[in-house]
């Protein structure tokens, strides 16, 4: 239920969908709000696996489905590694393009996985890169050739986030007050202690809203707790209606320890919000000169930029609309002509 998984089902759902035919396989079949609302959607086929995913029977399921399509594009792990093992023991000549979605693994900091990791990523016929930080990772950690990374910026259907109603804010808050929220599940690449920390050293009337779930939900919220913060921070857990939460709210923050794009920044300012981001690669590069950038893990620091934007309406204007314009170079359009362009030309490679 992540960026990864949202931008792929709203791909899959675009209206600018070009090619002829597509399906989509998921190892695990669990039932979500993204796959609800591909299965009511989505004109392909939906194959599901249902197996655990470290199971080798998920070979036998991939070579039945593997030979309907003349292409297969992987995304996350362990499909890259299943695609990989499938493709070398199969001798396929189908070609197999690999998205990679961060900047940083844990993997790689283990020499024995990271050599691994080079091993498997090289057996893709082409790996997209979502940043320019991310081809960065993949040329200086994993020595993969340059040539061989095609960048293709992500996009969302501005569509969806422009011209929506806001929720109302007396449904979460009773008082007067000005709302942060950040879009994002509890896992170890995020960085949620930073921007709860920053909460307080902020005014009472400052509020957040958080949105996702995950390993690390239970102790952010013990976090919460052990500040005094209960009454200031909401837990969400997963939505369905973000676009309207992020009209509602003032300010979006992304706060990470790594990130290869920040696809919920980009949502943000397309909203018209203005985006408060870890001054990281990946998102750095998203959020330009647009949006404001703060050192990682400094809660002061992200704390000044809040109260600038509450303090000053102009120049909380004017970074919302720079961030709305900001927003257009990432559009959905764009990425799937330019992923429709890689695949015509892999194909045509192969031939």
């Amino acid at each position: 239920m992540g960026g990864a998984e949202r931008l792929i089902t709203s791909s899959l759902m675009s209206q600018y969908n070009l090619s002829s035919r597509k399906g989509i396989l998921l190892i695990d079949g669990s039932s979500t709000d993204l796959k609800r609302e591909l299965s009511s959607t989505f004109e392909g086929k939906i194959y599901e696996i249902n197996l655990n995913r470290k199971n080798p029977l998920i070979l036998y399921h991939l070579h039945k489905i593997i030979k309907e399509y003349d292409l297969v594009h992987v995304h996350l792990f362990p499909s890259n590694y299943w695609a990989v093992i499938y493709k070398l023991i199969s001798f396929s000549n189908t070609p197999f393009i690999y998205t990679e979605h961060a900047t940083f693994s844990r993997k790689w900091s283990n020499s024995a996985l990271k050599l691994m990791d080079k091993f498997f990523y090289r057996q893709f016929d082409k790996l997209i890169a979502i940043s320019a930080g991310v081809k960065n990772t993949l040329v200086n950690t994993l020595h993969i050739d340059p040539s061989k990374i095609e960048l293709i910026y992500n996009g969302i259907d501005h569509s969806k986030f422009e011209n929506i109603p806001s929720i109302d804010r007396k449904d979460f808050f009773s008082s007067p007050s000005f709302i942060l929220i950040m879009i994002a599940n509890f896992k170890i690449e995020k960085d949620h202690n930073t921007l709860i920390g920053s909460m307080k050293l902020l005014p009472p009337d400052v509020k957040l809203i958080l949105v996702g779930n995950g390993a690390l939900l239970m102790k952010n919220k013990l976090y919460v707790d052990r500040l005094g913060l209960s009454n200031r921070i909401l837990f969400l857990g997963t939505r369905d209606d973000v676009p309207k939460l992020l009209k509602m709210s003032d300010v979006v923050i992304q706060s990470s320890n790594n990130e290869g794009f920040g696809l919920a920044a980009v949502e943000g300012m397309a909203a018209g919000k203005p985006v408060i981001a870890t001054d990281i690669p990946g998102i750095r590069e998203v959020v330009g000169t647009a949006g404001l950038l703060f050192e990682k893990h400094n809660q002061a620091h992200l704390a000044e930029l809040v109260l600038k934007l509450k303090k000053e309406p102009d120049y909380y204007k004017m970074i919302s609309e720079k961030c709305f314009n900001r927003s257009k170079k990432f559009a959905l359009a764009a990425m799937l002509e330019n992923l429709e362009n890689l695949y015509l030309k892999v194909i045509q490679n192969k031939k």
